[in-house]
């Protein structure tokens, strides 16, 4: 964001930030840290609380990339790339999608969940969305119709943030 709006390629209006997964590590806190830089926001299945995600389904197997909260000096490094911590109440988020999978194997429900929750708790104007498939997750075990469907709203989010004429909400 801070190299393509001046280089001209995009404008914060229209920049939207993506990312999956783990994925959901970088987008939180490039929200967090710099909030300005965009118009909209996708978490998609998130690791959103990095600091409890070894407490997760699928959490041991990532202790050894991410860390463990059990050691003191790894347990730093976690709270430090946890975007959960760094919402700020008051500060002008940009709109976020979240989307989570109540049988996503890899990244449990209740971490876009709670990030969604404490997004909109922090009193940002813009929205905060949660998409949940009840019967997928994290396109494992998803159907392609599912994952389709999935796409669609995500563009259609990231159309209606960057101003694309005809996606824009109509009345209120």
């Amino acid at each position: 964001g801070e190299t393509l709006a001046p280089q001209g390629w995009t404008t914060p209006d229209q920049l939207t930030n993506r990312g999956t997964s783990a994925g959901g590590i970088g987008v939180g806190r490039a929200m967090t840290t710099r909030p300005d830089l965009f118009a909209g926001v996708v978490s998609r299945e998130p690791m959103a609380s990095a600091i409890r995600a070894e407490f997760q389904q699928n959490g041991p197997a990532n202790i050894p990339e991410f860390g463990t909260s059990k050691d003191e000096r790894r347990s730093k490094y976690l709270y430090e790339m946890d975007g959960y911590f760094d919402v700020v109440d008051g500060t002008r988020y940009p709109a976020v999608l979240f989307t989570t999978g109540m049988n996503d194997p890899r990244v449990d429900p209740w971490q876009p969940s709670k990030a969604a929750a404490r997004m909109q708790a922090a009193g940002s104007p813009n929205r905060v969305l949660l998409r949940v498939e009840a019967a997928g997750g994290h396109g494992v075990g998803s159907t392609r119709g599912q994952r389709d469907a999935e796409e669609a709203d995500i563009h259609a989010f990231v159309f209606w943030r960057a101003g694309v004429p005809g996606w824009q909400p109509v009345g209120k």
